[in-house]
C-alpha cells in the first residue's frame, strides 16, 4: 500500500484468498451508514466470522430504498447485479434515496463480483475516486475493476488508480 487515504481501498486476489473477508472486516469497523453489496453470497453465509452482520437489513436487489441514518444494509445481487450495483453507485452519487457521497462516516462495499456489474466502470471509478464516502472494491485483478484486458492496462492507468485508492494485494 502507498501513502493510505483509508477511505478508498481495492483489494485484489485471486479466488480463496480472503478478499470478501478482508473487506467485511474493514467495512465492519465503521462507523455510520454501511452498505455491503455482494454478487452472490447470502448474508448468512459470513454471519458465524462476523456477528454484527446479524444486525444489518437484508434488502432485496430487485428494489430500491431510502437510507435511514447509520442504517446498515446487506443486498445479496445474485440475479439483478447490475440493477443492485447501479442502485448502490446511484445512492453514492446522489438520488432521491439518499446520498452517500459527501458522508465521511459512510461506507460501501462492492464485494463478490458486484462491481463488475457496473455498466461503465472506468467512469464510475473515476466518480467514486472522488468523493468524501468510504468504499471498497473486491476483485481478482485491476483490469477486472476497469472492465478492460490485461494487455490494455497501462502504467498510467495503474498509477492513476494508486492516486485516489489503496490498493491491498492478497
Amino acid at each position: 500500500m502507498r501513502n493510505s487515504k483509508k477511505n478508498k481501498i481495492i483489494i485484489v486476489g485471486k479466488n480463496g484468498t480472503g478478499k470478501s473477508f478482508k473487506a467485511l472486516e474493514l467495512a465492519l469497523k465503521k462507523k455510520g451508514i454501511t452498505i455491503i453489496c455482494n454478487g452472490g453470497t447470502d448474508k448468512n453465509r459470513y454471519e458465524d466470522d462476523f456477528p454484527c452482520l446479524k444486525e444489518y437489513e437484508d434488502k432485496d436487489s430487485h428494489y430500491s430504498f431510502t437510507v435511514e441514518k447509520d442504517g446498515k444494509y446487506y443486498i445479496c445481487a445474485k440475479d439483478y447485479k447490475s440493477t443492485a450495483t447501479e442502485f448502490v453507485n446511484a445512492l453514492i452519487l446522489g438520488c432521491g434515496y439518499g446520498n452517500l457521497g459527501h458522508d465521511k462516516n459512510a461506507t460501501v462495499v462492492y464485494d463478490d463480483s458486484a462491481w463488475g456489474a457496473s455498466k461503465n466502470n472506468i467512469l464510475t471509478l473515476w466518480k467514486l475516486s472522488h468523493v468524501d464516502c468510504n468504499i471498497i472494491i473486491t476483485a481478482d485483478s485491476l483490469s477486472e475493476i476497469l472492465k478492460v484486458r490485461p494487455s490494455e492496462l497501462s502504467e498510467k492507468m495503474i498509477e492513476d488508480i494508486y492516486t485516489y485508492w489503496d490498493v491491498i494485494c492478497l
